[in-house]
């Protein structure tokens, strides 16, 4: 297959909801309208408009989240829904008579029905599922479905069906049995899957941006078509002994809802519940699929249940006319009394016991839930039904009318949460270091574990215990592997950037050519992206001849002969132990200023910036003004970028040193390398490192964010988890500390070596060399002369045998060459006197 062109970057859910509400209509076929005009005995209780049908609504509402910090822009997008696992009863309170029969199921059986039985080909089908399909457009000048969908960076949008201005259930219930896009009744209508308004659409329910409660998929199909006795009025008769139930206004009911699977035990291979993410390409949905999220539960009642009763039932009673909706209401006359929630994970709701940005990653593609075999603490996301009051009140759906938008971050409602969370960099030019990397999605597989940022932190996995890189997987035959471990070793020391190529951003307000680059870079006229580069060259020529000798190289031998011509200037040790050092190196871009999304300069002052993404939305978490509002400080906290002071500085280089002597001093040696000082250490939880590396143990004993972690997070002891919800977990240890752990209000190793990558190393190349020499008289024992002297000498790219190019590989080495290594050049010397020693 050919490569791709350019990276895909697709939406992902942060809510999938579905609202449930009763509603009342008048019956609006003629039969029925006769027979309840003439049926009933008592005169009183005649007539069409003294009565009214019930039906059970199904909104579905859909929150779009962009993970990125660049803007994404979708012709339209699916969501498709299946098999809800929800179930339902119903009764009727006939005051005259006394009585309250059941009316499905049928007789008090204890059974609860999911929303497939509310159909009539499907009502005695235990098998019975249902699916339903939403096509997401934005919307235009009069808020008609049409455009593109665009969503800015770390944008959270609210979706729901789109409603039009003049509806109303007249409009909806149409001639008969031709409902145009919500009565969602009868199988073959295929409702909730197809839209019947003109245009027709049949690739799913024309949804847009916001919200409108006034119509919502609804059946009104709540009894049996065949098989209904003792729910009748006493008078009642063909037709209406049919699936629809007509209930005096005067006169109540009763929904019982709980979390249960909806299909029968016995089928194994249909999960629980599933959500596809679709293109709009087909109506064959499967041609469509781009993400699917399958869910199967452990124990799904216990699991998605918020209540502490043992039966985990929502009930509502309510009266029929208090729920009316008229043949030409235009509101939204219905009663929720529940809601399912599909959330992805955030870090300050009351049940949350993971760090969701650490450990589960929900941006991946698509993957299987199953608690049965990996518990909910290592799970992307949340299934919860609960009890509401009102549409819009937590646990309701909580948005931001004016933009249409919902909430992520701390918590997924308006108290703590936030409508822009930028989760990931996607790098805008060639990448000036590994550091570029360190804040984007690197591990989207759906496979376990699913980490967030592996690359430059290291954090030991719940899933794998503490020493070891890997571990079998419960829900495959593959393994499960310690990303960031592997990552830090692979890359740190094999590989770094040259930026030298075409690039065209904002970000730079720049565009450059890859000659050009080249050739301003060997003529010293102006640096790389990575400004640590230095041009080296030695007897090849001018520099324009050398940029016009690579710019011929194909990218494979660019790749592997450029590091001969190119040194870094100004590398840092990470082994120093010197506290000024690591004040200095961290303190390196103090008072700089950062760009920021729409290209704006954000003042930096007597502070050091350390950003994540790439163009930051808002500015520094540090600064935001008391003043602000809760959510305009949330909305900074989570969308700009971390400043440190220089006391805060000269803390944290401080106890970075510790932690490097305190490992030293364990290993009597010094980090041989990159991935040694960045890794975690493999050992029990106990002990030194081996929960995470260096740089972050340095920054949790800083308190550096502690602030963050009072308004964001909860604390996590992982000795207190229900045990469904630790299944699977291998090293719980990990679990302990904070559940905002890696969010973007809290500095982490990676935002440290973001702003090192470039300039760091295990083992200098520049030395200096001290010396001392004396002249004794003939006695052998008296000083008559004594000399100090000082060079500096700096290893270069060639070998002591010129024999060998640079880039010659270590097999084919000479003897010499293989002897000595390197060549060292002496780049200054001086005489000493004694007060210099």
């Amino acid at each position: 297959l050919p490569k791709p062109s350019r990276e895909v970057l697709l939406p992902v859910i942060a809510k999938l909801q579905i609202m449930f509400s009763m509603v009342s209509h008048h019956a609006h076929i003629s039969d029925r309208i006769q027979a309840l005009n003439t049926q009933p005995t008592n005169p009183m209780e005649k007539g069409n408009l003294k009565f009214a049908i019930p039906h059970l609504v199904y909104d579905p509402i859909i929150t779009l989240y962009n993970p990125y910090d660049v803007e994404l822009e979708l012709s339209q997008l699916r969501i498709r829904v299946s098999d809800p696992p929800v179930g339902f009863q119903f009764q009727k309170h006939d005051k005259l008579a006394g009585t309250n029969p059941w009316f499905r199921p049928e007789f008090t059986t204890g059974e609860f029905h999911g929303l497939g039985r509310f159909q009539i080909a499907k009502e005695k089908d235990p098998a019975a599922r249902k699916t339903f399909t939403y096509l997401l457009q934005n919307k235009t000048s009069n808020n008609t479905p049409g455009g593109s969908i665009i969503l800015l960076p770390g944008e959270v949008k609210v979706f729901s069906a789109y409603v039009e201005k003049n509806w109303n259930w007249k409009l909806e219930a149409g001639d008969r049995y031709n409902p145009r896009s919500f009565f969602d009744f009868e199988i073959n209508n295929n409702m909730g899957n197809v839209d019947r308004r003109p245009p027709v659409n049949l690739k799913g329910v024309n949804s847009i941006p916001g919200l409108d409660w006034r119509a919502g998929l609804q059946t009104d199909h709540l009894s049996y078509d065949s098989g209904r006795t003792d729910s009748k009025y006493p008078w009642e008769t063909s037709p209406l002994g049919g699936g629809w139930v007509a209930i005096k206004l005067t006169d109540d009911m009763t929904v019982n809802a709980k979390p249960q699977r909806c299909l029968p035990n016995s089928d194994t291979t249909t999960p629980d519940f599933k959500v596809d993410i679709l293109a709009g390409k087909n109506e064959a949905a499967d041609t469509d699929i781009l993400r699917t999220y399958e869910f199967r539960m452990k124990d799904l009642a216990t699991e998605m249940s918020t209540t502490t009763s043992a039966a985990k039932v929502i009930s509502r009673r309510v009266n029929i006319g208090d729920i009316l909706q008229g043949p030409t209401d235009g509101t939204a006359g219905k009663l929720p009394f529940a809601i399912f929630t599909m959330s992805a994970k955030t870090t300050r709701d009351q049940r949350d016991d993971a760090k969701a940005w650490v450990f589960n990653n929900m941006v991946t593609e698509g993957g299987v839930h199953d608690s049965r075999k990996i518990g909910n603490a290592a799970q992307s996301y949340d299934l919860r039904f609960q009890e509401v009051n009102d549409f819009t009140t937590f646990p309701g759906v909580e948005y931001d009318d004016k933009k249409q938008r919902g909430y992520f971050g701390a918590l997924a409602s308006a108290s703590q949460g936030v409508s822009v969370v930028p989760m990931y960099r996607v790098p805008l030019t060639p990448a000036a270091s590994l550091g570029d990397w360190i804040g984007s999605n690197l591990v989207a597989s759906s496979q376990f574990p699913r980490v967030n940022y592996p690359l430059g932190n290291s954090f030991a996995n719940p899933l794998i215990p503490c020493d070891q890189i890997s571990a079998d997987s419960p829900m495959t035959n593959a393994k499960m592997l310690d990303h960031s471990y592997l990552m830090n070793a692979s890359l740190w020391d094999g590989y770094y950037f040259s930026t030298a190529w075409n690039y065209n951003s904002a970000a730079f307000n720049q565009a450059r050519t890859k000659a050009d680059v080249l050739e301003k870079f060997f003529t010293g006229e102006k640096p790389m992206l990575n400004s640590s580069l230095t041009p080296y060259f030695t007897n090849i020529g001018d520099g324009k001849a050398l940029a016009s000798e690579y710019i011929s190289k194909s990218d494979l031998a660019f790749s592997k002969e450029f590091a001969k011509n190119a040194m870094i200037q100004g590398a840092f040790n990470i082994n120093s132990d010197s506290i000024d050092a690591w004040r200095a190196v961290l303190s390196s871009l103090r008072d700089v200023s950062v760009k920021g999304y729409s290209n704006q300069e954000i003042q930096v002052s007597q502070k050091t910036a350390f950003v994540r993404n790439g163009l930051p939305v808002t500015g520094s978490a540090d600064d935001a003004s008391p003043a602000n509002s809760v959510n305009a400080l949330g909305q900074i906290r989570w969308a700009g970028f971390r400043t440190l002071t220089d006391i805060q500085i000269e803390n944290l280089a401080t106890l970075i040193v510790a932690e490097i002597r305190a490992r030293a001093a364990l290993d009597r040696a010094p980090s041989l390398c990159l991935a040694d000082f960045v890794n975690r250490r493999l050992g029990t939880s106990a002990s030194l490192h081996a929960l995470k590396g260096i740089l972050q143990t340095a920054i949790d004993k800083s308190k550096i964010n502690e602030r963050f972690h009072g308004i964001d997070s909860n604390m996590i002891n992982s000795t207190s988890l229900a045990d469904h919800r630790t299944v699977g977990l291998l090293n719980k240890d990990a679990l302990n500390g904070f559940t905002a752990d890696g969010a973007a209000p809290m500095l982490t190793q990676g935002d440290l070596l973001t702003g090192l990558a470039p300039v760091i190393t295990a083992r200098g190349d520049t030395f200096t060399i001290r010396s001392y020499g004396e002249s004794r008289a003939t006695n052998g024992t008296t000083v008559v002369a004594r000399a100090w002297c000082e060079a500096t000498v700096q290893r270069i790219p060639d070998f002591v045998d010129g024999t060998n190019a640079p880039d010659t590989a270590a097999s084919a080495l000479t003897p010499t060459n293989i002897t000595f290594g390197r060549k060292f050049i002496i780049v200054s010397f001086r005489w000493l006197n004694s007060s210099e020693i």
